[in-house]
């Protein structure tokens, strides 16, 4: 359980001991993925995506950078690596919620109104998430801890989950055209959220036997997330023009102004009653 895709090219390599043969080959996918984020940063800074997708290039640099810091730090020493594991790890989940925000931002961006409500919404409920695991630090559980980190992310993923599931329903529903830069990005996340999830789900259920196969399937997944970032943002792409602006937006206001005028009949109807 990661906080980052990257995370589980360290774990393969903190599992697998030196003298055997599979190291080099856990090393290759490693470093196959630090060359990768590499390089789909390089396309962003040539092609200008980092402007257009800021948060989601701000989360691939926090990964990149995190990849390295706790490359030395194995090698320098496996206490210091415990010591500021789960710390990079609880940093980690939070970055990783921008990605969400960035999809919801650009894919709504022609819907102010719809944008600003599920923005508003999103950030509840992340912060009730993140409120959860600071009582749990209050009551003894640190933050950082491998306990607190592993509960958050689970919290989380089930959250990001549904979040771009219910996006991906309201793209459909209102036929809502995406670039081939946005596609991407919503596509490789999904599949991380995805292979997380099952993860989170079944590793307890099923233990040693999918435990045994695990490290090796998460890096290559995560190897698959950053070929379809690095083709889909190879060029830069704009967004195209939705057809359904109007009938989006106009359910929107729909649905505010009924629940204003729920909101005054129910703070009517409380008036009444506590009045003598």
């Amino acid at each position: 359980m990661h906080s980052s895709p990257s995370f589980v090219l360290r774990f393969v390599c903190v599992k697998v001991p030196r003298y055997q043969t599979r190291y080099m080959l856990t090393q290759v996918i490693w470093w196959s993925g630090v060359v990768l984020e590499l390089l789909v940063l390089i396309r962003g800074l040539r092609e200008s995506l980092v402007s257009k997708f800021p948060l989601f290039y701000a989360y691939l640099g926090f990964v990149l950078f995190d990849d390295v810091l706790m490359f030395f730090a194995y090698r320098t020493s496996a206490a210091i690596y415990e010591r500021i594991y789960w710390q990079m790890q609880f940093l980690g989940l939070i970055v990783g919620c921008a990605i969400i925000f960035e999809i919801y931002r650009v894919g709504l961006k022609a819907f102010p109104g719809t944008a600003r409500m599920a923005r508003n919404l999103l950030l509840f409920v992340f912060a009730m998430v993140f409120a959860k695991a600071i009582v749990n630090g209050i009551n003894g559980v640190p933050l950082w801890s491998a306990a607190s980190n592993l509960e958050l992310e689970r919290n989380l993923r089930v959250v990001q989950s549904c979040a771009l599931l219910a996006l991906v329903a309201v793209f459909l529903l209102y036929a809502i055209p995406l670039s081939r830069n946005l596609k991407g990005i919503l596509l490789g996340y999904g599949i991380f959220l995805g292979v997380s999830v099952v993860q989170l789900t079944f590793m307890s259920l099923l233990g040693v036997k999918i435990e045994a196969i695990w490290p090796y399937l998460q890096p290559v997944s995560y190897l698959l997330i950053l070929g379809v970032w690095a083709a889909a943002l190879w060029s830069r792409n704009e967004e195209p023009e939705a057809k359904s602006k109007i009938a989006l937006e106009d359910n929107y206001r729909m649905l505010v102004s009924a629940t204003r005028r729920r909101f005054r009949d129910s703070s009517a109807a409380l008036g009444k009653a506590v009045r003598p």
